[in-house]
C-alpha cells in the first residue's frame, strides 16, 4: 500500500519510516478534521494556510491553498489570510523593535546626550 505524505505535501517516505508517516498523518488528520463540528473544513484549511505561512513551509502552504479551494474558499478569502498574516508579522516586528529600543534605552540615551549638548 502506497504511503501518503500529505502532511507537508511532498513525498517523505524515503526519509521517514512508514510507521512514523502513519502516526504523523493520523495526528494531522485529527486536527484537519471537521468531525468535531467546531469548524468547517474551509475554515480549517484557511487557518492551516496561515499556520503554514507562519512556519515558512511552502509545500504546506501550497497544499492547504489547494484544499481550501476544494472546500469552497474564494481567492478573496485566501488573500485575506495572507494579509492577516502579514499584518500580524508586521505588528510583531514593530513590538520587537520597540522592545529592542527599550532594552538598549535609545530614547533615554538620546535625551541624555541632547541635554548635555546644551
Amino acid at each position: 500500500m502506497e504511503q501518503r505524505s500529505k502532511v507537508v505535501g511532498i513525498k517523505m517516505k524515503e526519509k521517514l519510516d512508514s510507521s512514523l508517516i502513519r502516526k504523523l498523518n493520523s495526528f494531522t488528520d485529527d486536527f484537519l478534521s471537521e468531525q468535531d463540528g467546531i469548524l468547517d473544513k474551509k475554515t480549517i484549511e484557511l487557518i492551516a494556510i496561515a499556520a503554514s505561512i507562519c512556519v515558512d513551509c511552502l509545500p504546506c502552504t501550497d497544499f492547504h491553498i489547494t484544499e481550501a479551494i476544494k472546500n469552497g474558499a474564494s481567492s478573496d478569502e485566501i488573500n485575506k489570510v495572507f494579509k492577516l498574516v502579514m499584518a500580524v508579522s508586521a505588528g510583531k516586528r514593530k513590538v520587537f523593535s520597540n522592545r529592542r529600543r527599550g532594552i538598549y534605552g535609545i530614547e533615554a540615551k538620546t535625551k541624555l546626550i541632547k541635554s548635555r549638548k546644551v
